[in-house]
């Protein structure tokens, strides 16, 4: 699995975004939003994701912006964050960010920090542009022993084409737990006014491996 991983990390640094959040700070007094909805199958029914995201310029350096997540109704979490640009390195973009609120989940809640450092760049295909984004982060729960390791990376394609590629690994690790991650290969399609729908499949490894889908919309204004 690490080994798939590594690869996986090989392929994302190969590779600006048309909207979606990495190290690229907003403009000032522009903004984005993102909801996504994730199905998967489990033994006892059906397991539901519901994931909101905004993020707005400040100023020309400084965004701010919320992170709300829901689970089943039994997990959730509320952030609000900042983000701050690091000095560019020969084209690769890098910011720090960090999240600040709470979450309930598994009879607990509490307050919760994460602390992010996103990196990425565009890129020139033979396809058209596009742009790769990794973020590297830790997250602290109150109540629960140890920090969640997460990295993220995303790579997507922008062509004169209808359906435009999109490639998002996400993985996490708990102290004394296996390693969960997700693959989702999916396709943007833009659906006018800077607004953009993203359909994924995922493939999930976690205590048991799953199919699912996840179903999303982005917007800038």
């Amino acid at each position: 699995m690490f080994r798939f991983l590594a690869l996986a990390g090989v392929v994302m640094l190969a590779a600006a975004p048309p909207g979606s959040a990495g190290p690229w700070p907003r403009a000032e007094g522009a903004g984005f939003f993102s909801a996504s909805y994730t199905a998967r199958p489990q033994r006892a029914g059906q397991a539901h994701e519901l994931s909101v995201y905004g993020e707005y310029g400040l100023t020309a350096r400084l965004t701010a912006g919320a992170d709300l997540h829901w689970q089943d109704g039994d997990t959730e979490h509320v952030l609000i964050f900042a983000r701050y640009p690091l000095p560019q390195v020969q084209g690769l973009r890098s910011a720090v960010q960090l999240a600040g609120g709470g979450y309930r989940g598994s009879g607990r809640s509490g307050g919760m920090a994460r602390l992010t450092l996103t990196a990425g760049r565009g890129l020139r295909t033979r396809y058209g542009p596009g742009w790769w984004s990794v973020d590297a982060a830790a997250e602290w729960r109150k109540g629960r022993p140890g920090p969640v390791w997460k990295l993220d990376a995303t790579l997507g394609l922008s062509p004169d084409w209808k359906l435009k590629p999109l490639l998002q690994v996400e993985t996490s690790k708990l102290e004394g737990q296996d390693t969960v991650w997700s693959l989702l290969p999916g396709v943007r399609i833009s659906a006018g006014s800077n607004r953009s729908v993203v359909a994924s499949a995922e493939y999930r490894s976690a205590a048991r491996r799953t199919l699912g889908i996840r179903i999303g919309v982005w917007q800038e204004f």
